[in-house]
């Protein structure tokens, strides 16, 4: 939790809900377990193996929450309460896919959705997103001083946590810069993230707008900028990031 001299500045953007069901290592694989059909709650336990009840149950009550999910009561003896996967669910697992395919393409090794490198890198992308990280390096390499200044609004240490989480997650890396020392850069990897990101936004426009965040133009234009090494390209043609 961020202390009083530390507020916590993030904030959901387009794509954000999304991004954080697949960091969690239960979701995908629940609504996969739904794709052939209703489930009772103790089938979909079977089927999980090792998941302990308490998470379980927590993750598909959230499931049903948000629209993934759909409970039907049978009144019958016994009376029985099965779980059927609506359009939302089946459009996370399409983003799901492109995530899989993000990951497949670490440039250190391959990595498995519902791991933990994969919940790292996930998070890292999500904190990098939220607090509009992503956009400053997509823009440009920078300094962590530079990085604080152009984000007034998150203090030094927050800076510098995120930064080491992208950096841990092979999101950013050190380059020497001329009389700048090291700044930080996005790699080619980050770059990429570029497609999740969208699929997320377009699953929320469409299936989660209730509890979805509205895309803006600032979210488009940092698409863009990631999609595009030549910043001025980007810019030529949008409004500058404020």
């Amino acid at each position: 939790m961020a202390s009083a001299s530390e507020p916590e500045v993030s904030a959901l953007r387009a794509g954000s809900t999304v991004l954080r069901l697949l960091a969690r290592p239960l979701c995908v694989p629940i609504l996969h377990a739904h794709l052939d059909g209703r489930l009772r709650f103790p089938d979909l336990q079977a089927r999980m193996g090792a998941a302990a009840q308490a998470p379980l149950r927590r993750e598909v009550d959230g499931l049903r929450h948000l629209g993934a999910l759909e409970r039907h009561v049978l009144r019958q003896m016994p009376y029985t309460v099965e779980n059927e996967l609506t359009d939302a669910g089946r459009a996370i697992l399409d983003v799901a896919e492109v995530g899989e395919a993000w990951l497949a393409r670490d440039p250190q090794r391959p990595i498995a959705l519902g791991t933990a490198p994969a919940k790292g890198a996930i998070a890292a992308v999500v904190a990098g997103w939220e607090s509009t990280l992503l956009d400053t390096l997509a823009l440009q390499p920078a300094s962590l001083t530079e990085i604080s200044d152009l984000l007034p609004r998150l203090s030094y240490p927050s800076i510098k946590r995120r930064l080491q989480a992208m950096l841990a997650a092979r999101l950013v890396e050190m380059r020497a810069w001329d009389d700048h020392g090291r700044p930080y850069a996005l790699t080619d990897w980050a770059r990429q993230v570029v497609d999740l990101i969208a699929a997320a936004s377009r699953c929320e426009r469409t299936h989660l707008a209730r509890t979805g965040v509205p895309s803006t133009a600032r979210d488009t234009q940092t698409l863009a900028l990631l999609e595009s090494k030549s910043a001025e390209q980007v810019l030529a043609t949008n409004k500058p990031v404020r």
